[in-house]
Formats: C-alpha cells, sequence, structure tokens
C-alpha cells in the first residue's frame, strides 16, 4: 500500500474510480482483482477501496495490463485524475466513425462524461 494522501478528498475520489474500475470496467470481484494484483487477501484493496489507503504504483500499473469483460483496458489516468474515460480502446483498428465518436465523448464536460458512463453501466 502506498502512503496516504494529505488530501483525504483526493483519496476518496482516486478510489472512487478504482473501485468503479475494478467493478465495472474489470468486471471483477475484489477477491478476484487481489489476486490478480498479487495480493495475499482483498484486505489491502478493501482499503483502496474505502479511502483509507491506496495502492502502489506496481499495482496500479498490473491493474493496466488487465482486459475487462469487453476488451477494454484500465485507464490509470482517470483513477488518478478524473481526466477521460475510465477505459482505454485497444486491439480494434479505429475507423473515423469511432474517433469522431471518442472526439465527441472527449469534448463533454466531466459531469456528463460521468453520466455517459453511468448510462452504459
Amino acid at each position: 500500500m502506498a502512503r496516504l494522501s494529505t488530501n483525504p478528498q483526493l483519496r476518496l475520489s482516486m478510489s472512487v474510480r478504482l473501485k468503479h474500475v475494478v467493478d465495472h470496467v474489470l468486471g471483477l470481484t475484489i477477491e478476484e482483482c487481489s489476486r490478480k494484483l498479487g495480493y495475499a487477501n482483498s484486505s489491502s484493496l478493501r482499503k483502496a477501496f474505502t479511502g483509507d489507503a491506496f495502492v502502489d504504483p506496481e499495482k496500479l500499473y498490473l491493474l493496466s495490463k488487465l482486459t475487462g469483460k469487453f476488451g477494454h483496458k484500465v485507464n490509470v489516468h482517470w483513477i488518478i485524475t478524473g481526466d477521460g474515460l475510465p477505459h482505454l480502446i485497444e486491439g480494434r483498428g479505429k475507423d473515423k466513425c469511432s474517433e469522431e465518436l471518442m472526439g465527441k465523448i472527449n469534448s463533454l464536460s466531466k459531469d456528463k462524461r460521468e453520466a455517459l458512463s453511468k448510462f452504459l453501466d
């Protein structure tokens, strides 16, 4: 586990986003994700979900290598900053339509992107 941030609101925001990607992007239980990240049990990840601690950079790196239920990768930048989308689209040929759609999504305000993400879940 990484050292706690001196900004509890920032830590809680990142924790909420971490839980979102595990639940909705990866579609894993806390136990499954804990095993894939190399934890002996789920207590460390459980603390990260509640904001009592946060995962260290090595675990974020491992998280970024996991593939979600729709073939998406976790966007670690989104976990940390809240900017962009919670997932990355990889392994698919990008056509003009996909690029235009992603451009429109990325131009939305943060609130509208979050609302769209909730709607799609």
